[in-house]
């Protein structure tokens, strides 16, 4: 080992960097490509990620018996060859479509790089003084970012260039997409195996290390630094991934305009810290000061994020609560550059099991934005008389439940929460048209219940009344779908009642009609027992045979049943066998009726072949003659409430 650190072997290594930071960012780009390509639902296409980073950690332990057996040196040009071989993978993969050949590549592509990632660290920690490698790892950072902004940048403009809208793709579109594949990755391919020869004919230095007292310690995990690091790393790299990722949805929910750039906020934040990494390790702080500062403003912000609102104290571009979420980059920046450093401090010949150990701590950032995903989809309400779920996608109430009895909507077992799918069950916000636009390319009962909505905030009234407010405005996409500014607003009041009220205000210059209906889900113990009483004799469309028809008696079912009754002012009572439920709606004078029984089930996404059996559309709406038009700065309120 050197004392100080050579400027070429740096060099050498920040190439390598940039080459972990080109192929990493790369997989975002790649997601949306393969989804088309190979015409992927959005959990299949998420497999991009998870065969990426699982090579991490299946392959980082027998990647360290390749380094003891081989030395670092030859080790990185024995990832690189490995990585060559699974960007050359991708030919094949393009020319056939076949998915499997393109996870396969990039699980090749991963073993690959976990191996250049196992060699490459140590190496930039032990190039010189072990107490100024952060500041190194730092400089390898800002490399790593840098490419990480170019990867995406080079892959639109080559793959996606003359392509049409993915809207509007056909068939001999996705083969010249995929064709387009070919070259890049060859390129890559070649410039992997150029590296192999440049690293081969370098003055890059094999590590050696001297024999300790350690070699009575079989186990890596004997050594508490180590161990502590890789748990500090695992957590580490799936916060980075949530603060970088979700800036942009979290931001939408506010209704921040240009959400999806957010990224990079974070990112110039993040860079940021690297370079307080590179100007003040270790000469103005010493690494483990900086590890321990990076924690401490990591809580700060965390509070920040919480407790600051949407105001733009700080920032005229950003609320406070996302400046903070953009700030957690900065806190984060050195906390990778400062483990590696302490966790492989004194270990010597055990370095390469150590780095291992925290290479496959990456698998945070593909497992906690997972968990995070799951957690903060959703607000959590219970009070003395009821609990209650609402999503932030489409403000839609899924869970509503009254102390000490069954729940009252019915949710869908094969709903799977994914973003831009309506849920299956629970109350969609149906707006600003209901049922099929004449448009036949726009989304079904409209775009309400898929958009992010923000979360105004609640309030508890008292210890049995909680109310949830949330707010949806017009923006770039809403307007190309439909040409009007508005503003939606939705009241959610959880008590021994439901209540929900859904208020549109017209904020253009123009006039518009607006059809909606909040699609409640009941939740019924069979159909086949349930009786609807309150629309005797009232007139119904017939939704199967579109024809107008009039209510004779008490609605049963024995077979699907699709009705918009109008001229309906009365309370609506659905009789089931242990309970009775009250619907009463203001601001609305048609109501829905739906089951889809038993062959139109089996046809419908997200539901099971008998779910029909146990639940029921009561729908409160304002629907065809009863739709509304509202003028310039004016309102309409639809209430529903349930009891």
């Amino acid at each position: 080992m050197q004392d100080k650190t050579s400027f070429v072997p740096m060099v050498i290594i920040g190439v390598l960097f940039f080459i972990f930071g080109f192929v990493t960012w790369l997989n975002g780009s790649l997601i949306p490509f393969l989804k088309v390509i190979c015409e992927l639902s959005e959990f299949e296409a998420l497999f991009v990620t998870f065969a990426f980073y699982i090579a991490y950690t299946v392959m980082a332990f027998p990647m360290a018996f390749v380094l003891e057996k081989v030395g670092y040196k030859n080790g990185m040009m024995l990832g690189l060859f490995i990585m060559a071989v699974g960007a050359l993978m991708f030919i094949p993969s393009a020319q056939s479509g076949s998915f499997r050949l393109f996870l396969s590549a990039l699980f090749v592509l991963g073993s690959g790089l976990t191996l250049l990632q196992t060699a490459s660290n140590p190496y930039v920690v032990h190039l010189g003084d072990i107490k100024s490698a952060a500041m190194r790892i730092s400089i390898m950072g800002v490399i790593n970012k840098s490419a990480g902004v170019l990867a995406p940048l080079l892959f639109t403009l080559i793959v996606f260039t003359d392509i049409p809208l993915i809207e509007t793709i056909t068939p001999q579109d996705k083969e010249l997409m995929a064709s387009k594949l070919i070259v890049p990755y060859m390129g890559m391919a070649l410039i992997l195996l150029s590296l192999v020869a440049l690293i081969r004919f370098s003055s890059l230095p094999e590590l050696e290390f001297e024999q300790d007292n350690n070699e009575a310690k079989r186990s890596i995990f004997v050594f508490p630094r180590v161990v502590l690091g890789a748990v500090a790393l695992f957590f580490y790299v799936g916060i980075e991934v949530i603060a970088g990722d979700t800036i942009g949805l979290y931001a939408q929910s506010l209704g921040v305009q240009n959400a999806t750039s957010l990224t990079s906020y974070t990112m110039i934040f993040m860079v940021l810290g690297y370079i307080v990494g590179i100007f003040c390790i270790p000469k103005y702080l010493s690494q483990q000061k900086a590890l321990l500062f990076s924690a401490l403003l990591g809580i700060l912000f965390i509070l920040g994020i919480v407790f600051s609102g949407a105001n733009h104290t700080f920032f005229a571009a950003l609320p406070d609560t996302v400046l903070f979420v953009a700030l957690l980059g900065f806190a984060n920046a050195l906390v990778w550059p400062t483990i590696w450093p302490l966790a492989l401090e004194s270990i010597g010949a055990y370095s390469a099991k150590a780095s291992a150990l925290l290479i496959t701590s990456i698998a945070g950032g593909a497992l906690l934005p997972l968990l995070f995903g799951k957690i903060a989809s959703y607000i959590a309400v219970k009070n003395e008389a009821a609990e209650a779920k609402v999503a932030f996608q489409g403000a839609h109430l899924f869970h509503y439940e009254r102390a000490g009895e069954e729940p009252i909507l019915w949710l869908s077992e094969a709903s799977d929460f994914e973003l831009g799918k309506a849920i299956r069950g629970g109350v969609p916000v149906c707006w600003p048209w209901f049922g099929f636009n004449e448009d036949k390319s726009l989304p079904q009962h409209g775009f309400a219940r898929v958009a992010l909505w923000e979360f105004v905030g609640s309030d508890e009234l008292d210890e049995k009344t909680t109310v949830l407010a949330f707010r949806l405005t017009h923006d770039e996409k809403t307007l190309k779908m439909w040409h009007y500014k508005f503003i939606l607003e939705l009241k959610i009041t959880i008590s021994d009642r439901l209540s929900m009220e859904l208020k549109t205000t017209n904020l253009d210059d123009n006039t518009f009609k607006i059809s909606q209906a909040l699609h409640t889900y009941f939740s019924v113990s069979h159909i086949s027992d349930v009786v609807v009483k309150g629309l005797d004799k009232k007139p119904y469309l017939d939704a199967l045979t579109w024809k107008n028809e009039v209510q004779k008696g008490d609605i049963r079912f024995d077979a699907e049943v699709d009705r918009v009754y109008q001229n309906v002012n009365d309370k609506i009572t659905l009789v089931d066998i242990d309970r009775e439920i009250t619907i009463k709606n203001e601001g609305s004078s048609s109501v829905v009726v739906w089951n889809p029984w038993i062959e139109k089930t089996k046809r419908m996404s997200a539901m099971r072949e008998d779910a029909y059996m146990t639940m029921l559309c009561i729908e409160s709406a304002n629907a065809f003659d009863d739709a509304k038009v509202l003028k310039p700065n004016e309102s309409h309120t639809l209430k529903a409430t349930i009891y």
